[in-house]
Order: structure tokens, then sequence, then C-alpha cells
């Protein structure tokens, strides 16, 4: 409908990050009280009740998103460094392996190789397994998407004040609020899942 924004996942953001905002909107806009609560907000809303709470929203979106970059990146770097020594295991033990058939050693110094090697394979087996989460995504992309998530944060922060200063709701208005809804959705989902 035109004129009517959803923007459960804003509200979401807004009731985790700046409650005492989220509560200053709901006295300026008493009737809103069902729309602003944390959580799916079934139907629409008039654009300015909308364009507060996303602005609002928006305000406090880089402190949380800021907030979370250095779990990913943590998680990132122990992901990197066990790959990284599980491939090497993998190689080394390999290595030994072809070196110790073509110089003729015993069978046991080959045995221990290969063992060195499939441990080796078997741990990058695993980091791949717990790396990747089919419903949310790899480690990677989740740090690709907030990035990406808090690029677009930034650019509707700057677009969004103009255009919900006209007095009747436009098509980009309604636009820049589904994807504000968007974004807050991104950060709602990856709060859950590595905070």
């Amino acid at each position: 409908m035109a004129g009517e924004s959803k923007f459960g996942e804003v509200v979401t953001l807004l009731a985790r990050d700046a409650p005492d905002e989220l509560e200053k909107l709901r006295k300026r806009f008493p009737g809103a009280t069902a729309l602003l609560r944390p959580g799916g907000v079934m139907g629409g809303s008039a654009s300015e009740i909308a364009c507060a709470v996303t602005i609002a929203a928006l305000e406090k979106y880089g402190r949380s998103a800021i907030q979370l970059l250095p779990r990913l990146r943590q998680r990132l770097a122990w992901s990197w460094r066990f790959d990284l020594v599980a491939k090497f295991a993998a190689a080394c033990g390999s290595g030994g392996t072809i070196g110790a058939l073509a110089a003729g050693s015993s069978t046991d110094k080959a045995i221990v190789s290969a063992s060195v090697a499939l441990l080796g394979s078997i741990c990058t087996l695993l980091f791949a397994y717990l790396q990747r989460d089919e419903a949310a995504g790899s480690v990677p992309e989740a740090y690709n998407r907030l990035i990406s998530a808090l690029a677009q944060a930034d650019e509707l922060q700057r677009s969004l004040p103009p255009l919900c200063a006209h007095s009747a709701p436009t098509p980009e208005l309604e636009e820049a609020l589904k994807k504000a809804n968007e974004v807050a959705k991104t950060l709602n989902e990856l709060w859950l899942r590595f905070s």
C-alpha cells in the first residue's frame, strides 16, 4: 500500500540497542504502540512513524555493527589458522609418505607419515564442515554481509532524512524504508548468531 511501511526488524534493532530511544518514539506516537514492539509487525504503518523509527535505528546501527566486527574477525582469524595448520599437516604427511616410500624406508615410517596426512585431511574436512552453516552461511560470508550492510546503513542514514521530509510518501521513500528494514534484519540475524 502506498504510504504504509513495514519496519519490524528496525524496531527489534532499536529495542536491543537503544530501548530509551524506542520509548521516546512510543511517547511521540502513542497510537502506534503495537507497531513499536520488537518482532515482526503485521500490516503497515504511516511513513511518518516508519521514518522516525528508521532514522533513530540507523543512528545506532553503526555502533552495533562495529561491536560485532571484532567477534567475526576473531572467528575468521582462528578458522584460517586452523585451516592452515590442517592443510600443512596434510601436505607434510603426504610428502613424508612419498619420501619414505621413495627412499625405501621401512613401512612403519610410511604408515606414520600417511597417518599424519590422513589426520591433516580429516582436520581440513572438519574445518570445512564447522565453517559452513547451511542456514546462515560461512563466517567469511557473514563478515562480508555485515560490511555490506554497514555501507548500506551509512548510505541510508544520509539519504533517508531528505526523503522523509516530503509531505507525501514517494516510491523512493518506500524503497528506502524497505531497504533499511532488510539491513536491520541482516544485523539482527548476525547478532543472534555471533554475539
